[in-house]
């Protein structure tokens, strides 16, 4: 759905209200500031990296645009919540010191990246929710030998925030106010 909902959205919109501005500025910053928490770095072993930032950051948005997508009326904030993660992997890049003419190529490919990575946990999520634990492995820990704990902590932590998310208000949820549930107290044996 949410695919299909991407799809859909005209590249040649005019500018976004305010509201919805301030809606994906303020649910960015709540994934931005959730995908940061400890637990996926000491207990998940993800690896705490840009690349493991961008990973957690591609999980939880694809968490907040598939309750988005049981909204009615969402598609223009869903555009322009996309729109604020490319804004900021550009000013990220740029920070990190990536010349002005590599910039683009390089946002196109984290574009890509990240909707590869959404498209990966729909069909997961929506198909076939024994292929998650699979999907996650792939997609956060790609290579890399983790212990079956952490992927489970990882699995674990995912359907315990999507089930949280579909009990917030749909109102709230569209003026940018969403919460997370904290992560499951759990120890991982390494």
């Amino acid at each position: 759905m949410i695919w299909n909902l991407l799809q859909r959205l005209s590249p040649s919109s005019l500018a976004p209200p305010s509201w919805i501005d301030t809606s994906s500025q303020n649910l960015y910053l709540q994934v931005v500031t959730q995908s940061r928490i400890p637990f996926f770095y000491d207990q998940c072993r993800v690896l705490d990296t840009p690349d493991g930032h961008f990973d957690m950051i591609a999980l939880h948005l694809f968490l907040v645009l598939n309750r988005l997508d049981s909204i009615e009326h969402s598609r223009p904030l869903v555009q322009q919540l996309l729109e604020t993660f490319i804004d900021d992997i550009d000013a990220n890049l740029r920070e990190m010191g990536v010349s002005d003419l590599r910039v683009g190529k390089k946002v196109r490919v984290m574009a890509e990246a990240l909707y590869g990575r959404l498209d990966a946990y729909r069909t997961a999520f929506e198909k076939d929710r024994s292929r998650m634990s699979e999907t996650i492995a792939r997609n956060v820990f790609r290579h890399r030998q983790v212990s079956p704990q952490s992927i489970s902590a990882l699995l674990g932590y995912f359907f315990l925030q999507s089930d949280f998310l579909k009990k917030q208000n749909d109102e709230h949820i569209l003026d940018g106010i969403i919460s997370f549930a904290p992560p499951p107290p759990q120890s991982v044996t390494l």
